[in-house]
């Protein structure tokens, strides 16, 4: 969901961060889940354009497929869950060994040790899906060797409220997790030498959810019916030592708990060269992206950003 800053917003972060994390954190998990899906309610309605810009974009991802009113309780149930994820960051510290059952079923992690099992480290491809953090959380907890690709905004570009107390806060719960983050500001060297060290490496596909603009080692897919630029980095990352790449989810399901699923590693041709080699890479990981967003789209985080006319055709690079 787009960010905006002004002096409201900044008052209402002060409410959130302060108040609403210490409420969220007293209260039980199926009580959050409640609140963030009532928000997301109030949210549809008093907020129209914003619904209205959400649902134009589900429709025209989908065609005649998708009936207006289906994109309508589609739309209230992205807006439920965006609301949902956000409380539930404030209670993400308390997920440990003994509750993590409850919480979370995994599949797949048979994958993940037969691809660390040759000695090459392995990477882990997600994105803005369902609940991203646990799979950080939950690889952590059962004692994998976890770094994650990070980002956040320049302390430049943030207001006074967004640097001293929503990033501040953000970062101490962040911080509070199983992981080494790697800041794209500080290079990629870390994420290299991880991998030699046959840790795990996460890297989120769909970045920060900037999919409309070419830069320097972008390319160019078709994603649910448009052109998009992904950055190719993950694929610089796996040639180095054929690391194998394994795409990961974590979908939401209907009674609040979590179902993590790690898929067998794609097939990769290095004997591709240039951008050939890095476009078949990322064709491959978007392809199960798009599966998984088609079957669940209320899961995914940035339907707001991807609409008609917003996109590149790439016809320019």
């Amino acid at each position: 969901m787009k960010v905006q800053d002004n002096i409201l917003k900044d008052a209402g972060r002060l409410v959130f961060w302060h108040p609403i994390r210490w409420l969220a954190n007293l209260l039980p998990c199926r009580t959050v889940g409640f609140i963030g899906k009532m928000t997301g309610h109030l949210d549809y309605y008093l907020f129209k354009g914003r619904a209205e810009k959400i649902g134009m974009n589900l429709r025209h991802a989908f065609g005649n497929t998708m009936t207006n009113r289906r994109s309508r309780d589609i739309v209230k149930k992205i807006l439920a869950n965006h609301y949902t994820l956000i409380l539930e960051f404030f209670k993400y510290p308390q997920i440990v060994e003994r509750n993590i059952a409850s919480i979370v079923s995994v599949e797949g992690l048979e994958n993940l040790d037969n691809a660390l099992a040759q000695g090459r480290g392995a990477i882990i491809g997600h994105c803005h899906f369902g609940a991203k953090l646990l799979l950080i959380i939950v690889l952590g907890l059962k004692k994998y060797s976890i770094n994650q690709i990070a980002y956040h905004m320049p302390k430049e570009e943030l207001t006074y409220i967004r640097e001293k107390v929503s990033l501040k806060q953000r970062l101490k719960i962040e911080r509070s997790f199983k992981v080494n983050y790697i800041y794209l500001s500080k290079g990629l060297r870390r994420a290299f030498s991880c991998l030699d060290d046959n840790e795990v490496l996460m890297v989120a596909i769909d970045g920060k959810g900037i999919l409309t603009e070419t830069f320097s080692g972008s390319v160019c897919v078709n994603f649910l019916g448009q052109n998009a630029y992904f950055a190719s980095g993950v694929a610089t990352l796996s040639r180095r030592k054929r690391t194998p790449i394994l795409p990961a989810a974590v979908f939401r399901k209907d009674d609040g708990t979590y179902r993590m699923v790690i898929s067998p590693p794609i097939e990769i041709d290095y004997e591709n060269e240039g951008r050939a080699f890095a476009s078949d890479v990322i064709e491959k990981l978007i392809a199960v992206f798009e599966g998984d967003i088609r079957r669940h789209p209320d899961q995914w985080e940035y339907w707001e950003e991807f609409g008609p006319g917003e996109m590149d055709d790439g016809q320019g690079r």
